[in-house]
């Protein structure tokens, strides 16, 4: 299952101790088995430096409050950046190499413009 790391307003203006590019316009995905073991991942490597976790079902209707969506995804025990959209052909961009295909034309949405918080 997939779970989403969510990160307080404090980091929109200074940098996160674990990783400075958490920001709460953005979530850390962990994949585990359960919410605990999610939740155990979560302060073994953020210690209480994190606001909530929320199931992947949870997520359908709040992706709004997260404009930057994925920013990082926890693979192992390592936190790895999640590639940027590029924009233009979505064939040359990372980000959509990992979406479900998208319909014809192929084009990259690009990333959203976030307004500062």
């Amino acid at each position: 299952m997939k779970f989403y790391v969510t990160f307080g307003v404090q980091y929109a203006r200074e940098p996160h101790p674990v990783n400075a590019g958490f920001h709460p316009d953005g979530v850390l995905e962990i994949g585990a088995k359960d919410i605990e073991t999610a939740r155990s991942l979560a302060f073994s490597l953020l210690g209480r430096k994190w606001s909530m976790i929320h199931r992947e079902d949870e997520m359908e209707d709040s992706w709004h409050f997260y404009p930057r969506g994925i920013t990082h995804r926890l693979e192992g025990l390592q936190i790895v950046l999640v590639p940027k959209h590029t924009g233009g052909n979505a064939e040359d961009c990372a980000r959509c190499d990992q979406l479900p295909p998208l319909p014809y034309p192929w084009i990259c949405p690009g990333e959203p413009v976030v307004e500062p918080s």
